[in-house]
């Protein structure tokens, strides 16, 4: 038979819950900081990624800008040429400050990114490294 419980026993018995229930908030606390901790990566990737396809825009313009003014340099003559490997500089330029701002971005949305996002980072990344189109290289040719 057993013995019937006393108020020390309860008491026990209520210490014990009250700790278990602590620990688990603790350990829930602790999920939770880890949790706001990868959304605000998550965060930072999006904006940085919003902010990167601004900059890819103007960079876009840049790079259409200099094809139309190599466009006509080539044009008038074969004197010009250092004027146009100039202009494919920058173009060069251009395109290397892209790919760096993409890559950055990619490889920072790699841990903390939703998937989606990710992948499209790694296709704006392989179209970011991809060689130059094959007429924009017969237009300033391949010795340049």
């Amino acid at each position: 038979m057993s013995e019937p419980k006393t108020d020390d026993d309860t008491s026990e018995k209520l210490k014990q819950d009250l700790r278990q229930h602590r620990d688990l908030l603790v350990a829930a606390n602790a999920e939770i900081e880890k949790l706001r901790e990868r959304l605000g990566k998550c965060s930072t990737t999006i904006l940085e990624t919003v902010m990167l396809e601004q900059s890819q825009g103007e960079e876009l313009a840049f790079l259409r800008a200099r094809v139309t003014e190599l466009e006509a340099i080539t044009a008038k003559s074969k004197e010009q040429s250092a004027a146009a490997e100039k202009v494919y500089t920058a173009m060069r330029g251009a395109m290397d400050r892209m790919h760096d701002g993409i890559k950055k971005v990619a490889n920072q949305a790699k841990d903390s990114a939703p998937p989606d996002l990710a992948k499209e980072l790694e296709e704006l990344e392989k179209a970011a490294t991809a060689p130059m189109p094959d007429d924009l290289e017969r237009l300033i040719g391949p010795d340049r």
